[in-house]
């Protein structure tokens, strides 16, 4: 057997338990998969917080990026200079952190 069981006596009847460690691991993977699936559906948002920041009617430009990176949104921020100048992840995280 992979998993050990335990065998309680009480009032003269045998009783089962099973160990508190299978609960804990599933558990843990329930909670992750939440995070997970939360950090997803969060990410959605970036797009709109990105338009409720920047100029309206007119293309994005820098002034937005330093906009947004000055609000404290990072993501969007580096989201939205990927978005005008077409460059990698780490390019334009350097950059917005140099702004």
């Amino acid at each position: 057997m992979l998993a050990k069981r335990f065998w309680h006596c009480k009032n003269d009847q045998m009783t089962h338990s099973a160990p508190i460690a299978p609960v804990l691991i599933l558990a843990a993977a329930v909670l992750a998969g939440l995070v997970l699936v939360a950090m997803f559906l969060a990410g959605g948002n970036t797009q709109k917080r990105i338009d409720a920041l920047m100029t309206p009617g007119q293309s994005p430009s820098i002034d937005d990026v330093k906009r947004i990176a000055e609000t404290g949104d990072k993501i969007a921020a580096i989201k939205l200079y990927r978005q005008i100048y077409g460059v990698g992840l780490k390019e334009a995280k350097d950059a917005v952190e140099k702004l």
